[in-house]
């Protein structure tokens, strides 16, 4: 044989040495493999259970939404039941008026009461034009 061909051959040692480097590596591959495997079956276990704590939530969450939903419902009834804005004007013109009415027969009768008292000469001229142009419906003398 030549001397190239020679160099270029490989001896059993050197096959046996990478043969064992192979295995060596194949090993080391295989530990990360089942590490990799050990932390995908955990990492698929925490999973679950985020799952599970999430349908936890959400039912949680499911039975607020339901209570706050009932609390409204009630709310918009009491507030469909209140009386607008129009109605209460209406409601409160109609008081005006009747205390206007009211306050009108209370200054007749102290007009009358006044006159009476004049003709029984217990108030004087002046007292009288003071007490009628007091308010709420002041005369006012001509």
């Amino acid at each position: 044989m030549s001397d190239k061909y020679m160099a270029k051959e490989i001896s059993n040692n050197e096959i046996l040495t990478a043969i064992k480097e192979n295995q060596k590596a194949i090993k080391e591959n295989s530990n990360t493999i089942k590490e990799s495997q050990n932390a995908i079956a955990e990492n698929q276990k925490e999973i679950k259970e985020m799952r599970a704590d999430s349908q936890e939530i959400l039912e949680a969450i499911n039975a607020f939404s339901g209570e706050t939903d009932k609390r409204f419902a009630k709310l918009e009834n009491k507030v469909n039941s209140l009386p607008d804005k129009n109605y209460l004007d209406e409601k409160l013109s109609d008081l005006r008026g009747d205390l206007v009415v009211l306050t009108r027969k209370e200054d007749t009768k102290v007009k009358k009461l006044v006159k009476i008292m004049k003709k029984r000469k217990l108030l004087n001229d002046n007292e009288v034009k003071e007490i009628m142009s007091m308010e709420p419906f002041p005369q006012l003398s001509l």
